[in-house]
């Protein structure tokens, strides 16, 4: 993601190579498709928009209120960088990005709203995280079953 945009074609292709595909149900996500452009925009995870001047008409994902409140770019970058076992500082304008700090608002939650919603966060990245690690699981053991199909 550059400037918290991202093309929806971006997401995509990112999640193919995760055998993610758009289309097809998902073992473990269901239809995904409905989960990205539904789910997390209704939960306010992300916002969906269409960019203009655009032909064929394209989309755009971006982050939503709920997602600037529940984690960080850090934090993302973190589990990105887990799930592709690179270091974060691979990816040079994202880490540095992630290394700003956020913009302060005149009305921050206080103190025990920050650390609740900073223990919520913990607790929905490790379950991300648990999810992911599950996925390429699978993912993993259907190419060895593809690979054991096709040499026997």
């Amino acid at each position: 993601m550059k400037g918290n945009t991202v093309k929806e074609s971006a997401v995509w292709e990112m999640l193919r190579h995760l055998r993610i595909i758009q289309g097809e149900k998902h073992e473990q996500f269901g239809d995904v498709k409905k989960l990205v452009t539904d789910e997390f925009v209704k939960q306010k995870y992300l916002e969906y928009n269409k960019i203009p001047h655009t032909d064929p008409i394209e989309y755009e994902f971006q982050w939503g209120p709920r997602a600037f409140k529940e984690t960080s770019k850090a934090r993302i970058l973190e589990f990105v960088s887990k799930i592709q076992q690179k270091d974060p500082k691979s990816w040079e304008s994202q880490y540095k990005d992630a290394q700003d700090p956020a913009p302060s608002t005149s009305q921050g939650p206080s103190s025990s709203q920050s650390t609740r919603q900073s223990t919520a966060a913990s607790q929905s990245a490790r379950k991300s995280l648990a999810a992911s690690q599950s996925a390429r699981k699978t993912i993993a053991s259907s190419q060895s079953a593809r690979k054991s199909k096709s040499s026997g």
